[in-house]
Order: structure tokens, then C-alpha cells, then sequence
């Protein structure tokens, strides 16, 4: 199992996260007209490791978690409650038999932003989001 989908099954399992959004987390930009609050992730980065004898099993993965709301208040509540779930968490995040072995998730930084309304209207979207790098486990590949 990817990580993508590891780390969106999690948060769909975290009652504070959930209470906030329900099932409104996608991959990539906000879809076009969809309620709020709502959360986008992206990989923005990530290494794989390696050691002298070839590829290792360990691999960095940084996430950018947008938490978007019209109001600024909610999209913080939103991304801390994102940040209480995950900072800090080791071991397997994903469904039962498709999990992903964590070895750490750390917070790698802020953003704040505001987004205009795409029609040209009044007001806009708030974003608050919290960059994690997530060291995981991941298939080392055979040759």
C-alpha cells in the first residue's frame, strides 16, 4: 500500500479530524465547489535511503496537509487537530492486511494562506497547512 492511501485512511479513523471534515480529504487541489472545511494532501518531497550495499527499506516521505475552511479559526482548528493525530506517531497506519510500517512522523513546518474565489466573486478560501516528513518503511527493490 502506498503512503497516500495509508495516511488518508488514518485520518479518516481520527475522531477529532473526522468531527471537523467527515470524509472531505482528497489528493491534490480542492476540488472545484466542494464544502468546507475540507483537507488536500501532497507529496511535495521525499528520499529513499540507501546504504553501501544497495537500496535500504527506509524512505522519507514529505506530505503537505492543507486544511481549508472560509473561516481562518476553523482551518487552524482543522490542521491542529491533523497535528495532534500525527506528529510524533510509530507504527502502521493504513487498513487492516495494506498497512505502512512508520517509523516517525515529524513536523516539518507551516504555511498560511488565502485563496481567491476561482468564479472572480467575493471572498475566498483559507488555507492552514503543517508539512510532515513521515519516515516509513517501503519495498526494496530485487535485481
Amino acid at each position: 500500500m502506498s503512503i497516500k492511501i495509508a495516511l488518508v485512511h488514518y485520518l479518516l479513523s481520527q475522531a477529532a479530524v473526522k468531527r471537523h471534515v467527515g470524509t472531505r480529504i482528497f489528493w491534490g487541489q480542492l476540488p472545484q465547489g466542494q464544502a468546507s472545511p475540507a483537507i488536500t494532501c501532497e507529496k511535495v518531497g521525499g528520499t529513499p535511503t540507501a546504504h553501501q550495499g544497495g537500496a535500504a527499506s527506509a524512505a522519507s516521505s514529505r506530505i503537505q496537509v492543507s486544511c481549508w475552511s472560509k473561516s481562518p479559526k476553523e482551518a487552524e482548528a482543522v490542521k491542529e487537530a491533523v497535528r495532534l493525530s500525527l506528529v510524533g506517531f510509530q507504527g502502521n497506519l493504513g487498513p487492516p492486511g495494506g498497512q505502512v510500517a512508520v517509523l516517525m512522523i515529524e513536523h516539518a513546518g507551516d504555511y498560511d494562506g488565502f485563496e481567491a474565489d476561482r468564479s472572480g466573486g467575493p471572498g475566498g478560501i483559507n488555507e492552514v497547512a503543517i508539512d510532515l516528513n513521515i519516515w516509513h518503511r517501503q519495498p526494496v527493490p530485487s535485481f
